[in-house]
């Protein structure tokens, strides 16, 4: 804020300092000089100064998380993969959720509890990118002894409806899903329910719905997997986003307590007053 004294202003971050004092009877004198800082941050900087951290660590991650995928021995698999170049989509899915996590107002930051939110969702999207491979080998592995037979990332990306309930299923394998999701265009119905998957699993999950430009997958069962607050957040804004998706059902998640169920039914509502497609919500 600007200085103002005798009628003259003076510009933000000027300040006086003492050059020496003298006394003239009663009345002591202070002999001052005009300084301005010129090194020292505006105000505006100093306030977007935890969203600048949340935007240089996601552009940390991307690079780190395009690395991995790269030279890491166990993603072997998913290099070699010749229908869609995983690390290109990998990329992609990670620089598209940076606008949404460090793309904020500046002062949602400077709430502790909102930018732990934000470091969660930076880390959490990394992190399943580093565990895409071996989730999808957990999930073609299960899926081949389902069907009794050996089933293939090919096979996998071609198919467009996935059953795998009860198969404790855990957080690497929800992962894969992930990563089956971003790199798939077929895949329109997904069951997973009674799996562990765990809130972070459930996220990441919808994460990837998110991140999907032209998303085709509209049924997603989710039932019993561990969904928690974390998932709720991450489904209310996908609701509110994503007109292709037309069933969702996170029944019986005793994790999802009733404000999160109160946020995806108000987010639904929001979407109906938009014009989208409905959503039959089942919590």
């Amino acid at each position: 804020m600007p200085i103002e004294t005798c009628g003259r202003r003076f510009a933000p971050l000027a300040g006086f300092e003492v050059k020496h004092t003298r006394v003239e009877g009663q009345v002591l004198v202070v002999v001052v000089g005009l300084s301005v800082n010129l090194t020292a941050q505006t105000i505006e900087h100093v306030i977007q100064k935890r969203r600048k951290l949340v935007s240089d660590m996601c552009d940390q991650l991307v690079v780190s998380s395009k690395h991995h995928a790269a030279v890491a021995p166990e993603w072997a698999r998913l290099r070699s993969v010749s229908e869609v170049n995983a690390i290109d989509v990998a990329d992609r899915f990670l620089r598209s959720m940076r606008p949404a996590i460090s793309g904020r107002a500046p002062e949602f930051y400077n709430v502790n509890s909102n930018l732990l939110v934000a470091i969660d969702e930076a880390v959490g999207a990394a992190d399943a990118v580093d565990w895409w491979s071996e989730g999808v080998d957990e999930l073609l592995d299960t899926w081949s002894a389902m069907e009794r037979e050996q089933k293939s990332v090919p096979m996998l990306l071609a198919a467009q409806s996935l059953d795998i309930s009860r198969r404790n299923l855990e957080l690497t394998a929800a992962y894969g899903v992930a990563a089956t999701i971003c790199m798939s265009d077929r895949l329109t119905d997904l069951i997973l329910q009674d799996n562990p998957l765990t809130d972070a699993g459930v996220a990441a999950i919808g994460t990837a719905l998110a991140a999907k430009p032209l998303p085709v997958l509209s049924a997603l069962t989710l039932g019993n997997t561990g969904a928690g607050e974390r998932a709720a957040r991450v489904f209310a804004g996908l609701i509110e986003s994503q007109p292709s998706l037309t069933k969702l059902n996170l029944t019986r998640n005793a994790t999802l307590d009733q404000a999160s169920k109160t946020m995806l039914e108000r987010a639904n509502k929001e979407r109906t007053k938009a014009g989208m497609p409905k959503l039959m919500l089942v919590l």
